[in-house]
Formats: C-alpha cells, sequence, structure tokens
C-alpha cells in the first residue's frame, strides 16, 4: 500500500510541473526567475509556478517567441519579431 501512495505522489508531482518554451530564428539573451541565459534558436525549461522570464532579441530581423505550458502555464505565445525585441511570460503561482 505505501508503494501505490508513493507512486501516486510521483505521479501527481511530475503532472505538476511547468514548461517555458522559447522559439526562435535568432540569438537571444535574458532571464529566468532571475537567472541570466543566452542562445539562439529554440530551448525549453522546466520552471516553477511564480517564476517570470524575459527574452530579447540580439538582432534586428528574425522572431522571438515564447510560452508557459503544464500545470502554471498560460499557454499563449508570446511573439515579437520587432528590432532587437523584446518577450516576457510568467508562471502562475
Amino acid at each position: 500500500m505505501r508503494l501505490i501512495c508513493l507512486l501516486v505522489l510521483a505521479l501527481a508531482l511530475i503532472g505538476c510541473s511547468t514548461k517555458l518554451q522559447l522559439q526562435s530564428d535568432t540569438s537571444w539573451s535574458g532571464s529566468i526567475g532571475g537567472g541570466s541565459v543566452s542562445g539562439s534558436g529554440s530551448r525549453t525549461w522546466s520552471i516553477h509556478g511564480g517564476d517570470c522570464a524575459s527574452f530579447q532579441k540580439q538582432t534586428e530581423g528574425g522572431y522571438l517567441k515564447a510560452r508557459t505550458t503544464g500545470w502554471h502555464g498560460q499557454d499563449r505565445w508570446v511573439y515579437t519579431d520587432a528590432a532587437y525585441g523584446v518577450v516576457t511570460v510568467c508562471a502562475e503561482r
């Protein structure tokens, strides 16, 4: 019985994760929950409810879009194709 309870708890915690998805065709830099990140192309991170992320394109051309999905996610894309444009998303608490 104890093993079944632990298994149910583990599955519940896995289902409660929030994903931050970033899609881009250019280079970018930004922060996630206060930590700095940079790169190019698309990435996915696991984040906590209440965390916010902000990204800025490092070029005039291209696009950048981000969203949070999962337990605390908003599941809608925030998009920019402006020169050096910025997107910001937050996971709900």
